[in-house]
């Protein structure tokens, strides 16, 4: 049975690097048929997607208009193979021991 590696993104907003990050990696690895998962959340959520990060995404072939950006949970870092942060700080979220890699 095949392993399912999940990477998880994190910026402040949850709706700008986090995401752009997340989608192309998700695109990258089907491409290459690679069993990676790719989220995106944020440490204090926006209401929605900026529409200059709709429009960038939309002209490299990747639909979010449909997305929502959240707030990144516990559960959710503790059973990430690999967590990105950028620019923020998962101190009060971040299971002890995690890496993260910034």
């Amino acid at each position: 049975m095949a392993t399912t590696y999940t990477m998880v993104f994190v910026c402040l907003h949850g709706s700008g690097k986090s995401l752009i990050a997340a989608e192309h990696v998700r695109r990258l690895a089907a491409q290459r048929g690679i069993d990676v998962r790719a989220t995106a959340a944020g440490i204090d959520p926006d209401p929605e997607i900026p529409p200059k990060v709709v429009k960038g995404l939309l002209e490299d072939g990747i639909d979010v208009r449909g997305l929502r950006p959240r707030r990144v949970t516990p559960e959710e870092l503790a059973n990430a193979w690999h967590v990105v942060s950028f620019g923020c700080d998962l101190g009060d979220v971040a299971p002890p021991g995690l890496t993260i890699e910034r």
